[in-house]
């Protein structure tokens, strides 16, 4: 899980992206009230694209970074990720949905 306030997680040093950048850690870029980021499996491909090897034997796993509510950061820090997976599962938020309400937890 990674807080969206700047360094790597907001894109620093991207050249022309600062406003962008600025847009996401005041939260306006990931949906205002997203100010949170969960590293997960990207579900929805196959299992297949979840790593690959590269040509020089370096493994890479690749990761889809989901906007969370402070509410669902604080229940992954308390809880842990299988059970908020869980939630997940279970309450199936849309989280394509920049604008979606947080889970009820």
């Amino acid at each position: 899980m990674v807080t969206a306030t700047g360094g790597a997680a907001a894109g620093a040093g991207a050249g022309s992206s600062s406003s962008i950048r600025e847009a996401a850690m005041s939260g306006a870029g990931i949906g205002g009230t997203l100010t949170h980021l969960y590293a997960a499996m990207p579900v929805y491909f196959d299992d297949g694209f979840f790593s690959v090897d590269l040509e020089n034997g370096t493994h890479v796993s690749l990761v889809w970074l989901v906007p969370i509510h402070g509410v669902e950061a604080n229940y992954v820090t308390k809880n842990g990720w299988p059970a908020f997976e869980e939630e997940l599962t279970k309450q199936d938020p849309d989280l394509f949905d920049l604008d979606r309400p947080p889970m009820s937890l």
